[in-house]
Order: structure tokens, then C-alpha cells, then sequence
């Protein structure tokens, strides 16, 4: 497997440190390559992973919701500097717009005003807690 320059795998797998299965590292392999070039290329600066795979256990352990994309590893959370998630949304919809990003969900946090979530589940959802 090759995971993107700035998105290794140590960068994405679960914070507990379990070894995530061969079915949820060929998709954490996808993600990389499009947090790469549909954030970090795109923007030209650093991306900060927040939370990237969770393990059933970790997920449960961090309040996530019982079917999230971080378990099955095409879903992260991230920040960029100083830009808002609000913003960070709109650049990633005009990116999913112009398919320099794979569809799925874009989320952003009333409390983590700094951050977004990504993932590439297919289809589109969006949402703002």
C-alpha cells in the first residue's frame, strides 16, 4: 500500500493503536490520496488529522455515533490553520463540485469550530452539531 506523502498511515489509524483490518486500510489508502490532493494540495498548507480510523471500542470511547465512517475508514476529522469548519466546508463542496473530492459527508462542529469532517461514503450528506 501507498498512502499519500502528508497522510501516512500513522497519521490516520485508530488513537487506541490497533491494527485496523486489510478492508479499512485500502479505504484509509483512499482517504489519504484525497485529503492530499483535494485539501492539502488544493489549499497549499498543512492539514491537521484529528481523528481519522476509530475502532469500534475507540468510537464508543469518544461519544461517536454507532455507524460512523471513522469505523470503517474512509471518514476523518481535520483543521487547517485557522480557517474556520464552515469554511473548510464550502471549499470541500466546491471541490467534491469540481471532483477533486469523492462524495460523501461533510459535517462541522458548533464546539470544534475549527474543524471538519470528511468522509467518502458515496453519497451526499451534510450536517452542523
Amino acid at each position: 500500500m501507498t498512502f499519500a506523502p502528508h497522510f501516512p498511515l500513522s497519521e490516520l489509524r485508530c488513537k487506541c493503536g490497533c491494527e485496523p483490518p486489510d478492508e479499512v486500510l485500502s479505504r484509509l489508502e483512499e482517504l489519504s490520496w484525497n485529503l492530499e490532493y483535494g485539501f492539502r494540495d488544493a489549499l497549499k498548507m498543512p492539514i491537521r488529522i484529528i481523528s481519522g480510523h476509530r475502532c469500534a471500542e475507540h468510537n464508543a470511547d469518544v461519544g461517536g455515533a454507532a455507524d460512523s465512517r471513522h469505523l470503517y475508514g474512509d471518514g476523518a476529522d481535520l483543521s487547517a490553520g485557522t480557517l474556520h469548519g464552515l469554511w473548510l466546508a464550502g471549499f470541500a463542496e466546491a471541490q467534491i463540485y469540481h471532483r477533486a473530492l469523492r462524495q460523501g459527508g461533510l459535517g462541522t462542529y458548533v464546539s470544534r469550530p475549527g474543524t471538519l469532517h470528511y468522509d467518502m461514503r458515496g453519497d451526499r450528506s451534510r450536517w452542523r452539531y
